[in-house]
């Protein structure tokens, strides 16, 4: 009974007690490889929440951060990386690091990411959030996302937060020869599909990961709502 006592009343070890009881429950849903649960592990949802969502931190939802955007639940995040099939060789790019909890995940599974976000003010947030978390392989952009880092191109990886109505040339041409694209693709407001898309030469080959419902990524960049 003591023991049980001094965890509920240690912020931190509640933390993690909570932490590894989601990583449970995406195990037992099937949700993630054993790299992708890993990273989770080690990377605390609650440090990209507000300070009123800590509570909810680890339920598997979908939650408000700052900008008027949200951060998705814990399932879409493991099955999305897990579709993208990342290793520690690739160069991700990542289009809308929202609260930066995908994109230190992210980096812990890859080479070297660069994310794009259209709110300066997510950015300082962000860069501030993987800090505390010592990730150093990380280059955030403030720019129109939908436009990619085509200074960068080509990646070996290409990962979407947001819903687009369709995929542009302007991110499929920075797909590598062999890379993964990975979006939900959809109208807004409705059901969308989650698609794996693998560039084979000059081919682009989908497959259907699952259905989603995000919010549609906005074109242009903004310093703050």
């Amino acid at each position: 009974m003591a023991d049980a006592l001094s965890i509920a009343a240690d912020p931190v070890a509640e933390d993690k007690v909570a932490l590894g009881e989601m990583i449970l429950r995406l195990r037992m849903r099937g949700l993630g490889g054993h790299a992708v649960l890993a990273a989770l592990e080690r990377t605390p949802r609650r440090l990209f929440l507000r300070a009123e969502d800590h509570k909810v931190a680890y339920l598997d939802m979908c939650l408000p951060i700052e900008c008027g955007q949200t951060i998705h639940p814990p399932s879409v995040v493991a099955m999305m990386i897990d579709a993208l099939s990342v290793t520690h060789e690739h160069r991700v790019l990542e289009i809308g690091t929202g609260s930066a909890y995908q994109t230190a995940i992210l980096a812990q599974l890859a080479k070297s990411v660069f994310s794009v976000e259209r709110f300066r003010s997510l950015i300082a947030l962000a860069e501030q959030r993987l800090k505390t978390l010592k990730i150093d392989n990380v280059h955030i952009r403030h720019a129109d996302g939908l436009l990619g880092f085509p200074e960068k191109a080509p990646f070996d990886r290409i990962i979407l937060t947001g819903a687009v109505a369709s995929l542009t040339d302007a991110l499929l041409d920075q797909v590598k020869f062999g890379g993964v694209l990975v979006a939900a693709v959809g109208p807004k407001e409705e059901a969308q599909e989650l698609l794996r898309i693998e560039r084979t030469g000059s081919r682009f080959i989908e497959e259907k990961v699952g259905t989603v419902r995000f919010v549609h990524l906005e074109d242009g960049a903004a310093e703050s709502l």
